[in-house]
């Protein structure tokens, strides 16, 4: 069980639903990177996103030490659309069957 806890030891997610109907992921640092911490959660918070109908955005930055252009690449891995400035992801079917 340490290891399990260990690897989520560098975690941090902020979220919140904001008025025009998304839900915006505001935070999400990994550490260290590089180790499928940061995917596997994302692949996790899309899910439930798909589960309950819920629309995504983001706005990338690479205030921690990530590479712009890189980051970007690495959220439309799963499904993100730039829009300008921001990225989103609109819910993919109803996975709750």
């Amino acid at each position: 069980m340490r290891e399990q806890s260990d690897k989520y030891s560098g975690l941090v997610i902020s979220l919140s639903r904001k008025t025009d109907g998304f839900v915006s992921l505001d935070l999400i640092q990994v550490s260290p990177r590089h180790k499928g911490v940061g995917t596997e959660v994302m692949q996790a918070l899309i899910h439930q996103a798909d589960k309950y109908g819920d629309n995504l955005k983001l706005y990338p930055s690479d205030d921690y030490g990530s590479d712009f252009d890189r980051l970007k690449k690495w959220y439309e891995r799963f499904g993100f659309r730039s829009n300008g400035d921001w990225m989103f992801r609109y819910a993919q079917g109803d996975l709750t069957m």
